[in-house]
């Protein structure tokens, strides 16, 4: 299976990169996928939309934010090699940060990075075995 560098038309860049590498680990180690760009007969391509952050809850002395939140969304699909989609999919995250406690939008956005991979894979995993039963 390919699994190629994820879109981010956002301003955030960089996050691409690391949801690609939390991706690949993932479908190694929870569906134990041979990953190779070369003679592949599946693809599977993703794309990092909605990125944002916000501070809903604002500190009345300082009027910094006193809580954030970070959100992003994620589409994927599955693809055979002839280019046809076998199996689609949208995963939607946001968490809280406390930037009082050192707690960044990065570092939320790094977390729903990681979540969002597993989710992923768990989804491929299903549409990859409902796949088989088929054949």
């Amino acid at each position: 299976m390919a699994v190629p560098t994820s879109k981010n038309q956002s301003r955030w860049r960089g996050l691409e990169g690391d949801f690609t590498r939390f991706l690949r680990a993932d479908m190694q180690r929870q569906l134990d996928i041979r990953l190779d760009h070369r003679n592949t007969d599946l693809k599977l391509l993703t794309e990092i939309r909605d990125i944002g952050r916000s501070a809903p809850v604002r500190d009345r002395q300082t009027g910094g934010a006193s809580l954030g939140t970070s959100r992003l969304e994620v589409l994927w699909t599955l693809q055979a090699v002839d280019g046809s989609n076998l199996a689609e999919g949208r995963i939607e995250r946001s968490l809280e940060f406390l930037p009082a406690d050192g707690e960044s939008a990065y570092d939320a956005l790094a977390e729903i990075l990681d979540s969002a991979a597993e989710q992923v894979v768990m989804e491929v995993g299903m549409q990859l075995a409902s796949l088989t039963d088929k054949t």
